[in-house]
């Protein structure tokens, strides 16, 4: 996770919201969900790999 300090768009984007500039980092067995800033990474959930995405970050497209 050290190498998304310097390059914050490493992760991919994730599948469920499609959002640019909220990514996730795969360590397994969690996904880590972030949001990229101007100056700073948002952590915005970490989630077991098993479980389903969570509703309320899915639906909300706040940037």
């Amino acid at each position: 996770m050290r190498a998304t300090l310097e390059f914050p768009y490493i992760g991919r984007v994730v599948p469920e919201l499609e959002i640019a500039n909220i990514r996730e980092r795969l360590v397994s067995p969690y996904r880590i969900v972030y949001q990229v800033r101007r100056a700073e990474i948002v952590v915005l959930a970490v989630v077991h790999a098993r479980r389903d995405f969570p509703e309320p970050l899915g639906s909300s497209e706040e940037g």
